[in-house]
């Protein structure tokens, strides 16, 4: 394990050199327009060790400090007939980011059905870069649903 730059031994206690950590979610149902791309809204905040995340106004990440950090997200979309395309994406400062691993990609297999993506990915962020959620979906109306599978989380990891 790996803290500050030195590694704890096995004995230990666990390592808190980076306390960049969050985690927010969503229990309310939100409509999402088909075909553009959509920044996701959050409504539960899970943890924020270092007041990092913006639930007030802007409703993403921000980083207080240079380095390395991994984030994870994903969505759950219901009414999507078979075939439709559901995706998600991470974004830096308002663009794609090629750093987070693209975007992660759901074709609904029957009508009807509750479908989930997901994306995570490493990105180098400078101390006020932003990480937002996006998602993107073919059929109108649509609904996200659902605080177990409609989850953004991340941590600094060097």
């Amino acid at each position: 394990m790996w803290a500050s730059g030195v590694k704890a031994s096995a004995g230990d206690p666990v390592a808190v050199g980076f306390d960049s950590k969050f985690s927010v979610g969503n229990n309310v149902a939100i409509s999402v327009d088909d075909d553009v791309w959509t920044k996701m809204t959050w409504r539960l905040l899970n943890y924020d060790i270092l007041d990092e995340f913006d639930m007030d106004v802007n409703e993403r990440f921000t980083a207080q400090s240079d380095g390395y950090y991994h984030f994870d997200a994903s969505a759950g979309l219901t009414n999507l007939n078979a075939g439709e395309i559901f995706k998600i994406r991470l974004t830096v400062n308002g663009a794609f980011s090629q750093e987070l691993a693209g975007d992660g990609q759901q074709n609904a297999a029957d009508t009807g059905t509750y479908t989930v993506t997901n994306t995570s990915g490493d990105v180098y962020l400078e101390a006020g870069d932003y990480v937002e959620v996006e998602v993107y979906q073919t059929l109108s109306p649509a609904e996200m649903i659902g605080q177990a599978n409609t989850v953004f989380s991340g941590h600094r990891f060097a």
